[in-house]
C-alpha cells in the first residue's frame, strides 16, 4: 500500500514546552491551537537571530579559550619545573616538551584569532553582501584595530610568520631564585618574542618591518601582546553584536510574550511541536517532532555584549559539557 503524502497544510505547529524534573521525568505541555503560517514565519524570523550569531559566538568563545590556555602556559611550565627535585637538571627532553606546550598555545591562539575574523567576514558577506552596512562596519573595525594597536600588528604578522616561515616561539627563559624564608627555589618562565627572528622573513609586512627595526628593545614578553590582541578581538565581537542589537531586543520582548501567553513554567524549555495528527489531543502521534528555542542562548549573547562593554572578554561560565 502506497504511503500517504503529507501536505504542508496538514502539519500542525503548536506552541508547547518540556520540563526536566529532578527525578528524571520530563513534563510536556502542548497548546491545542495550531499556529497559522504568518505567526510561524514571524516566529522563525524573530528567534533566528541567535542561530545567525551562533557560529560567530562559537568562534569568539573558542578564541577566548585559546587565550586562557596561552595565559596559563607560563604558570603550567613553571610548576612543572618547580616540582622536580632540582630545577638545574630540568634540561634536554623536558625542555623540549615545554617548548611544545608553549608553541601549541601560541599557534592555536593566533589561528583562532585569524579564523574568527576571516569566517565572520565570510558569513557577513554571504548573509548581507560585501556592500552591506554589516560587512563594511566590521571590515572597517578590523582595519582600525590594525592601525591603532601595535599588539594587533605584531601578532597579525607573527601568525603569518609562524604559518609560513618558522616557529612563533623565540625564547623560553627560565629564572629561579631561592626564597629567603623557606629556602625553596621559586621558578618563573616567560614566553618571549625576538624581533630579529621576524626581520629575516618575507612574510612580514614591509611597514611593520620598518616599525620593529625602530624599536629599542630586542625582545618582548608575548603574553602582554596577546592580552592587548585579545582585547582588540573582544571589541570586534562587541561590534558584531551591536550591529544586531535591535533584533536581539526584539527577540527579548518576543520571549517575554511567549513565556507569558504560553503559560510556560519557570525552567521549562519552550518548543514548537509539529505533527500530522488531525486530533490535537492525540499526544501519542508517531509523526510528532519539535523545534526547541531555549531563550538562554539569547540571554547569554546579551550578557556577553554587556561583559565585553565592561572591559572583560566573556562572562564567567564553564564551557565544559
Amino acid at each position: 500500500m502506497a504511503e500517504k503524502l503529507i501536505k504542508i497544510e496538514d502539519i500542525m505547529k503548536r506552541l508547547g514546552w518540556y520540563l526536566l524534573k529532578p527525578d528524571g521525568v520530563v513534563d510536556i505541555g502542548i497548546h491545542n491551537t495550531s499556529l497559522n503560517q504568518e505567526s510561524f514565519d514571524e516566529f522563525t524570523r524573530v528567534v533566528g537571530i541567535t542561530a545567525e550569531l551562533r557560529p560567530i559566538v562559537v568562534d569568539y568563545l573558542s578564541l577566548v579559550e585559546e587565550f586562557n590556555e596561552l595565559s596559563r602556559a607560563e604558570m603550567d611550565i613553571s610548576r612543572s619545573i618547580q616540582n622536580v627535585p632540582n630545577p638545574v637538571v630540568w634540561v634536554g627532553a623536558k625542555m623540549t616538551f615545554a617548548y611544545v606546550k608553549a608553541q601549541r598555545a601560541i599557534s592555536n591562539f593566533l589561528s583562532a584569532a585569524s579564523a574568527f575574523r576571516d569566517r565572520t567576514l565570510t558569513r557577513l558577506s554571504e548573509a548581507y553582501g560585501k556592500n552591506s552596512r554589516e560587512f563594511c562596519v566590521f571590515n572597517s573595525a578590523i582595519k582600525d584595530a590594525y592601525d591603532s594597536s601595535f599588539a594587533y600588528r605584531a601578532l597579525y604578522n607573527l601568525r603569518n610568520y609562524s604559518q609560513h616561515h618558522d616557529s612563533p616561539l623565540s625564547l623560553l627563559p627560565v629564572n629561579g631564585s631561592r626564597d629567603n624564608f623557606d629556602g625553596l627555589m621559586k621558578i618563573s618562565v616567560k614566553i618571549m618574542l625576538q624581533w630579529n627572528d621576524m626581520l629575516k622573513s618575507s612574510r612580514i609586512q614591509k611597514k611593520f618591518l620598518l616599525e620593529i627595526k625602530e624599536r629599542s628593545e630586542p625582545k618582548i614578553e608575548l603574553i602582554g601582546l596577546a592580552h592587548d590582541y585579545m582585547l582588540q578581538h573582544s571589541n570586534l565581537m562587541h561590534k558584531i553584536i551591536s550591529l544586531h542589537i535591535n533584533r536581539l531586543d526584539e527577540m527579548h520582548e518576543y520571549a517575554q510574550v511567549i513565556m507569558s501567553v504560553g503559560c510556560i513554567p519557570k525552567g521549562a524549555t519552550p518548543v514548537i511541536w509539529e505533527d500530522t495528527g488531525r486530533d490535537a489531543s492525540d499526544e501519542k502521534s508517531k509523526n510528532k517532532m519539535f523545534h526547541h528555542f531555549s531563550f538562554d542562548e539569547l540571554f547569554y549573547v546579551i550578557s556577553l555584549y554587556e561583559c565585553i562593554g565592561e572591559g572583560n572578554f566573556a562572562p564567567e561560565v564553564s564551557l565544559k559539557i
